[in-house]
């Protein structure tokens, strides 16, 4: 009964019809799967990830997009490239063990009133393991 809903590509070897019939469509899947789970937007949001301490201070990471998704969001968009600059200044002269190394503990570290909106791009990439 479920034999007539499966593929029954000929080969030549058991290997052939193995990668024919199972390996390859079955990779075609994940392929498909993981190009929706990781979409533009989910890839955009998670830039979001490069304002953590470690991250910022080592590497240039692009936000511009993610800044744009969420200005609505944002306290006061028009300062957020200047709070970047200084939060990266402030962890940049920090030994690179004492640096925050996740948002969770990034957020601890970010003052609301000085980084109002650093924080509210952290909070947003807190909950990107929920998206």
């Amino acid at each position: 009964m479920g034999r007539k809903h499966r593929s029954n590509a000929p080969a030549e070897s058991p290997f052939d019809y193995y990668n024919r019939n199972v390996a390859i469509p079955f990779l075609d899947h994940i392929s498909s799967n993981l190009n929706t789970q990781f979409s533009v937007m989910a890839v955009t949001a998670s830039s979001l990830l490069g304002l953590v301490p470690a991250i910022i201070c080592t590497r240039d990471m692009d936000i511009e997009d993610a800044l744009k998704m969420y200005s609505n969001d944002l306290p006061s968009p028009e300062l957020v490239k200047q709070e970047i600059k200084h939060w990266k200044l402030r962890y940049e002269k920090m030994p690179e063990d004492k640096r925050p190394a996740s948002v969770a503990t990034a957020i601890k570290e970010c003052d609301p009133m000085y980084f109002p909106n650093l924080r509210t791009l952290l909070q947003i990439a807190c909950t990107l393991p929920v998206m």
